[in-house]
């Protein structure tokens, strides 16, 4: 048994790409220093910001909001109800969200798909043969219009470095510069779009559930069940064999291409194409009608 570096007791928790041995107790204590300190490189956050977390359920999210809870930032959660019903995935998701939320004494809001005219996930996945671009769509579109409507100036998200580096991959092998170009912790704000923050983006995937167990979060463990044949999912297992033998590459991948994105001055490169305000519902979108009102054309047919 290794030995706590702060406090000498006995622990089996050792981060590998850190060399890094860590008790229970001392543990949650060094994720949050590591969020503050990502934070703080990107600029991400003030204190006095108003912050809007985009809720899942899941460990990553719920681990963010407590986090910057505990961090002293002014946070509330959204949750976008999809109403997926394999295996009961939404409602014991949502469930997740509003015990959670008492426990952290933090505010939240609900979006139903069905009150807002789109029914479901389950439906949509009828008509949409990728269904995960859909549904990104959707809750990109909620998160920025609840935004807007009560006031708060910066949406974060719970992806982390595991998230962020299958998506650099993914967009590398397609060479997607368009993507490449946006690609980074922050996005800021205009055209009618928050600003967006994902201040895990340095702690893996298992160190977030390390940290939601070691802080008794209640989440669902369950995948969603549209993601399961995404070839995102190939792309992090593979990944993640890599880190395996050679512990700490990804973060230095990840570091590296951010690093270089900030000495060229490339994090604030955004599309090139005009934003427009959608002709249906006012939104902000680069067509004449944005994403989400097409779907809803599509599924009311």
């Amino acid at each position: 048994m290794r030995k706590c570096k702060f406090c000498g007791k006995e622990t089996g928790i050792f981060l590998r790409e850190h060399r890094l041995a860590l008790c229970e107790d001392c543990y949650p204590g060094w994720i949050e220093k590591q969020v503050d300190r990502t934070i703080k490189k990107f600029n991400m956050l003030n204190k006095d910001d108003r912050l809007l977390v985009a809720v899942s359920g899941g460990k990553d999210s719920l681990s963010l909001w407590q986090i910057l809870k505990k961090l002293g930032y002014n946070v509330s959660g959204l949750y976008i109800d999809l109403g997926i019903k394999h295996n009961n995935y939404s409602e014991l998701s949502k469930e997740k969200v509003i015990n959670f939320s008492k426990k952290i004494d933090s505010s939240f809001y609900i979006i139903s798909l069905k009150d807002e005219g789109l029914d479901s996930i389950d439906r949509i996945s009828k008509i949409y043969r990728k269904t995960c671009s859909a549904c990104g769509a959707i809750k990109r579109y909620y998160m920025n219009k609840i935004s807007v409507k009560e006031g708060f100036n910066v949406i974060a998200t719970g992806h982390n470095m595991d998230d962020e580096v299958t998506t650099l991959f993914g967009n590398l092998i397609q060479w997607d510069e368009s993507y490449l170009d946006r690609q980074f912790p922050v996005m800021p704000s205009g055209d009618g779009f928050a600003k967006k923050v994902k201040p895990l983006v340095f702690i893996s995937e298992k160190q977030s559930a390390m940290y939601a167990l070691t802080t008794g979060i209640d989440y669902i463990m369950d995948e969603c069940p549209y993601s399961k044949h995404a070839t995102s999912i190939s792309y992090k297992e593979n990944l993640n064999m890599l880190e395996s033998k050679h512990p700490g590459i990804l973060r230095f991948f990840l570091n590296n291409f951010f690093n270089s994105k900030s000495k060229k001055g490339l994090q604030i490169e955004g599309s090139k194409l005009e934003i427009k305000e959608c002709k249906i519902c006012g939104a902000p979108t680069y067509l004449d009608i944005c994403k989400v009102c097409k779907i809803k054309e599509n599924i009311n047919r």
